[in-house]
């Protein structure tokens, strides 16, 4: 009752359109929703290079320097709106459903953040990425399955043999994952994929420890 009153004085906008969100609407308005750029080709394997295998690789949004992906993107790792990466999530677990992919991974494990940036940000924006299509998809999530073991500034202009370069041994595996986990298909979940040099590290990461199938879950792709 108190959210409906404060609403009705302070009534929440649409992070894309400033539109007033009506009710049953949260963050981003239906209509923007049903205008976010899908990637229709949504699939990811030839962003990455041969040199690590990839059994998927899917990717639920366009990102482009101006377009409506691009600032879900901000609000949800600089705003600490973590609610709109949920929500948005959930309709891209919504949409792997249609290929199929209800029970199929058995474990969901985010990029992880250099725990200097993650004091900074004060959450991984990742990790509600990789809740949502758990929910969706049925698997668990761990949220430590990876380690990032050497920080990086903002890689945003960096070519991707320069990213490639400096993330190829940032990450490492938790050696408390299991061996009985071995022949299980993770998926690694990443916000955006660039140039793809910090998936195919992490890949490359759980490859070194011994997993067999791994996938990459990404909420979005640069084109």
């Amino acid at each position: 009752m108190l959210h409906n009153l404060i609403s009705i004085f302070f009534p929440d906008s649409c992070i894309l359109c400033d539109n007033t969100l009506i009710r049953n609407e949260s963050n981003i308005c239906l209509t923007c929703i049903s205008k976010l750029p899908q990637n229709e080709n949504s699939n990811l394997k030839e962003k990455l290079s041969c040199l690590v295998p990839i059994q998927l690789a899917s990717s639920f949004l366009k990102y482009e320097k101006y377009n409506s992906t691009r600032n879900i993107l901000h609000h949800l790792k600089y705003k600490k709106n973590q609610e709109v990466g949920y929500q948005i999530s959930l309709l891209f677990g919504q949409k792997l459903l249609t290929k199929g992919l209800k029970n199929k991974i058995d474990y969901f494990i985010p990029v992880p953040l250099h725990p200097k940036k993650l004091t900074s940000r004060g959450y991984n924006q990742c990790d509600s990425i990789a809740k949502a299509l758990q929910e969706k998809l049925g698997g668990k999530v761990i949220l430590d399955g990876l380690t990032r073991k050497s920080f990086e500034a903002s890689q945003t202009k960096k070519s991707k043999w320069n990213r490639w370069i400096e993330t190829k041994n940032s990450f490492q595996a938790n050696p408390n994952l299991g061996i009985n986990m071995l022949d299980k298909h993770i998926a690694i979940v990443d916000d955006v994929i660039t140039t793809g040099a910090t998936i195919e590290s992490c890949a490359n990461a759980l490859i070194t420890a011994g997993f067999r199938k791994i996938s990459v879950l990404t909420l979005a792709c640069a084109t």
